[in-house]
């Protein structure tokens, strides 16, 4: 499991993670607490 903080305000920055994310096998869900957790699972 992944799980990234501050994901909203950093969109730019984390545009090479979010790219890997989905060339992979991954269920991803952002939760729009503060300023924004995303959880990510591999589901190969």
């Amino acid at each position: 499991m992944v799980v990234a903080d501050n994901v909203l305000p950093h969109s730019e920055t984390l545009a090479a993670y979010q790219k890997t994310r989905h060339d992979l096998i991954f269920v991803s869900v952002t939760v729009p607490l503060d300023r924004g957790l995303e959880l990510s699972e591999i589901v190969a």
